[in-house]
Order: structure tokens, then sequence, then C-alpha cells
């Protein structure tokens, strides 16, 4: 019986933590491939580094869609696989269009979690999924949710279109997470206009959160930074969106005048 073998593209953060899950949970052979020569890795010697695989894990960012699309069919071609998982945010409808492309089924399922400590975050997050709704390609969806039990992490199959759980981790993750800095940003911004300690201002929700839940104090800071809130944002093209977190140049370029 031939052993089964995935392959992970991009060692970054995502796909190192991916690989080290599934060589941690597993005992399939596993190749890591990156654009990046130093960071390939093949583990457990699957029998040739361009062959068939069973899952290919696809985990490299998406900056443009149809740039995206092209790189992922681009690495089909090179490993060959019964299931095709997206790991990476994608813009609204990737997933259903790559499908179009494919017989292989293709599933969406995001990471959630702080970049520090993906592996760890991998496992505490249920690893929610979603592919095309019908039951032919669902049914056919049975690798990776049982690698992932494998690796002691739960999975949940979104019932509607993957274009709702593409939705959702932009906006309910990263957009949302970014909204709150904003809010905190301008919080300062009118603290400081009328002279006031925002730390003063913010001790009224402490209260309403305790028992409520729903007042987090955010910090200001320096702006949202990172590398994650405002690309993710940008699949997006939502215009209303961009003008709020317009906002987050504004208070980085006010931080800078007052330096």
């Amino acid at each position: 019986m031939r052993r089964r073998v995935d392959a992970v593209i991009s060692m970054g953060e995502v796909g190192s933590a991916i690989f080290q899950l599934l060589a941690e949970g597993t005992d399939i052979g596993l190749i890591g491939q990156d654009l990046d020569a130093e960071k390939n890795r093949l583990l457990r010697f699957p029998s040739s580094k361009d062959q068939p695989v069973d899952v290919l894990h696809i985990c490299f960012p998406c900056v443009n869609d149809e740039a995206f699309m092209n790189s992922v069919m681009d690495w089909t071609k090179k490993y060959p696989c019964k299931e095709l998982v997206i790991h990476s945010t994608v813009k609204p409808g990737t997933t259903m269009k790559l499908q179009q492309k494919m017989q292989t089924p293709v599933v969406f399922s995001p990471v959630r979690g702080v970049h520090s400590r993906m592996l760890t975050d991998l496992k505490r997050y249920t690893k929610c999924w979603a592919t095309h709704p019908s039951p032919s390609i669902r049914e056919q969806v049975k690798i990776f949710p049982q690698e992932m039990k494998q690796c002691g992490v739960k999975t949940k199959m979104w019932k509607t279109v993957p274009d709702a759980l593409e939705l959702a981790k932009i906006l309910m993750d990263t957009t949302y997470y970014g909204w709150l800095i904003i809010f905190a940003q301008h919080v300062k911004h009118v603290c400081d206009r009328h002279g006031i300690d925002e730390d003063v201002v913010w001790e009224f929700t402490e209260e309403i959160h305790e028992i409520l839940g729903n007042r987090p104090k955010m910090y200001s800071g320096e702006g949202i930074g990172g590398h994650c809130i405002l690309p993710n944002l940008e699949l997006l093209n939502d215009e209303f969106l961009d003008i709020v977190f317009a906002h987050d140049r504004y208070y980085e370029r006010r931080l800078k005048r007052d330096e």
C-alpha cells in the first residue's frame, strides 16, 4: 500500500506551522516547498520531490486573486493531489473559481491565531473548512479532516458556499480587530483634543466589559501595523471600510508630526 504523502507550499509562519503540525501528529510523508530553497523540507523520504500527493496545502499569501489562482494551478501540475486545501486568506469567490478549473475538490480552511505562535493556535482553534456545496464534491473531502483529527485539531465543515467563510476570515478576524484598534486611536485623538488622559476615559468601560464582555479596552499604540489586517482588507475592495481604515494612516502621520 502506497504511503500517504502531503505537500505544503510556502514555508513561512503559516506553512511551517502546518508542516510541523502534520509532522508531529501523523506518520505521513511530507514535502515542504518554498521559493526560498533554503526553507524547503523533505520528511520521511517520499519517493520523489515531484510526485502525486494526497493533500496539497497552499499557504502563500494572496495579493492578487488572478495571480494567486494561476500559482495554485501551477503547483497542482507539479503535485497532482486528491484534495487541495487553501489555508491562505483569499478574496471572496476564489475557492469557487478554482473549483471550476479543477476536478479535485478545493477546500478553503483559513488559519486563526497569531503568526508568532501559529502552531499553538492551530491546536487551540477549530479548523473551519468549506468547499463547493455539491454533495458529490463534499463527499470526496475525507483526508484533510482525518489528518486534522489525528493532529488533535477539531474541524467544522461550513454548510454554505466557501464565499461565506472567505468573508468571515477577513471581516470577523482581521478587519474586526483592526476596527477596534482604529476606535482606540480615535479615542486617544479625542481625549488629546480635550486634554484628558485616555486611560481615565477607558475606566468607564471596565465594569460594563466585566458584565457584558463587549467593551474590550484596546491600546492605540502607533497604528495597526502587522502584515495581515490591512492587506486582507484590500481583498474586499470595500469603499466604506477603506474610508474608515484611512484613519490609521492619518493617525500615523499625526504621530510623526508630533515627534
